[in-house]
């Protein structure tokens, strides 16, 4: 049986180790020594997350705080929005192609260079994978929903996986 780890993670670019919050055995969903996760509403330094993180490797550059997809060779790349690709998380670390990188699958992440306004929509844009507010509106691009802005800068990714076309 495969068992899942809840870290909480505090600038993990800097490769210390997080601390184990507990574990869930995923095999039967049984909680070991946690009984809920709890996450702050904002986390307490620059680029802290909370939450769910796979860690993957990127297939080209990826900037820490962007949107990104999953390619077909397994690796991440930026979300694209003209590629029928869906956003799968956010990086919370900036990379090199082939290198490891942590993808903020659900949770909270803050940036202080973000300058969003509370409790609106998050959207990836253009081919970078920066976050804003407002949908992309260009023909033929895709649009997905990734998340809310819980301050100016943070925020609680809760990824859609629907897609539309504009």
């Amino acid at each position: 049986m495969a068992t899942v780890n809840l870290y909480r993670t505090s600038d993990v670019s800097d490769d210390t180790s997080p601390t184990l919050a507990g574990n869930l055995d995923a095999g039967g969903f049984n909680i070991t020594n946690l009984d809920y996760i709890e996450l702050d509403n904002e986390p307490g330094t620059d680029h802290e997350a909370q939450g769910f993180v796979m860690e993957f490797t990127a297939g080209s550059q990826v900037l820490q705080g962007h949107a990104v997809v999953m390619s077909s060779d397994g690796k991440v790349d930026h979300f694209n929005e003209t590629v029928n690709k869906p956003c799968i998380g956010i990086a919370m670390t900036g990379v090199a192609a082939d290198a490891a990188v942590k993808v903020l699958m659900w949770g909270v992440f803050r940036d202080d260079s973000y300058a969003f306004t509370t409790g609106g929509y998050l959207y990836p844009t253009e081919s970078t994978g920066t976050l804003s507010h407002t949908k992309p509106s260009t023909a033929n691009d895709y649009v997905q929903r990734i998340g809310i802005a819980i301050s100016d800068d943070a925020i609680l990714v809760t990824i859609n996986p629907d897609m539309l076309r504009v």
